[in-house]
């Protein structure tokens, strides 16, 4: 059963230990899959952002709102989904 400590980390079966010892930490490859995967899905938007920019002043506010909106969305999804930021401070 997932539970949220009072930290905010979601644990899975940690009801004897802390909230410290419940930290699951991934190693280097899990971490660089993790960037290439962000790579592939942001290089579109970058592209095809940096395109409505350069075009006219009316695509670089587009593409600033959409960037903006964007990153509302992904914030917000992220601390309702998993309790927490995605910036991780």
């Amino acid at each position: 059963m997932m539970g949220v400590e009072s930290t905010g980390i979601a644990t899975s079966g940690t009801a004897g230990l802390s909230a410290e010892a419940a930290l699951v930490y991934i190693g280097f490859w899990q971490r660089l899959a993790a960037h290439l995967i962000d790579l592939v899905i942001l290089t579109p938007y970058a592209l095809i952002s940096t395109s409505f920019a350069y075009a006219s002043k009316e695509g670089f506010v587009v593409s600033q709102a959409v960037g903006f909106i964007i990153a509302v969305l992904f914030e917000i999804y992220m601390v309702k989904r998993f309790g927490g930021s995605p910036v991780g401070v």
